[in-house]
């Protein structure tokens, strides 16, 4: 009833995927921007101070996140992974929703998403090292259930008028999958936590 998809992945195309050297990485953080400059006569700027020192502290961000797409373009991780799988998606089985669940993306790659027809985006939790990743992940797991949930059933809800066409696509016994996806809706609790 749903893609669930990891937008983040290896590059084909990149045939010799290489790690920046620690030089270098350092060499490109040198030139960025610091506190210093986002603090750097902001007392006395006339104007929006609040907004001048929004869009400081942006320009650190945006280096690293420059940075960052660039050291991952070398070793070949990409969007264009997940975008390849959306396409697959939208090829083979039209109607079904396809959401990213990913931890590597920025805004530039929730663009790219909803421009190539995503229905949802969804961020992986990131911890302190594996075991709290895993953690806040089990944690996160109801909530996000219910969010992909909330997505799927108005797919469902719309199967029957389209079964011929979901048959074909996916040779699936319609009914089936309605009456499996009810019983999943009514035995599936939503987290207390939920929205």
């Amino acid at each position: 009833v749903l893609f669930l998809l990891d937008l983040w992945g290896q590059d084909r195309s990149v045939v010799q995927p290489v790690l920046t050297s620690k030089d270098e990485v350092e060499k490109k953080v040198s030139h960025f921007k610091n506190l210093h400059d986002v603090y750097e006569g902001l007392e006395n700027f006339p104007g929006d101070k609040a907004n001048e020192y929004l869009k400081r502290m942006f320009t650190i961000v945006d280096s690293w996140r420059s940075l960052f797409e660039e050291v991952c373009a070398r070793i070949g991780q990409n969007r264009k992974y997940g975008l390849a799988n959306l396409r697959q998606v939208r090829s083979h089985f039209p109607g079904v929703p396809a959401v990213f669940y990913t931890r590597k993306s920025l805004i530039n790659d929730a663009v790219a998403m909803f421009r190539a027809g995503a229905d949802g985006l969804f961020i992986k939790p990131t911890g302190q090292d594996d075991g709290d990743t895993k953690r806040l992940t089990e944690d996160f797991a109801p909530v996000l259930l219910e969010d992909l949930a909330r997505i799927a059933d108005p797919f469902v809800e719309g199967l029957e008028e389209h079964e011929a066409f979901y048959r074909a696509q996916c040779g699936q016994d319609v009914q089936a999958l309605i009456s499996r996806w009810t019983n999943f809706r009514i035995t599936e609790k939503p987290s207390p936590s939920a929205p």
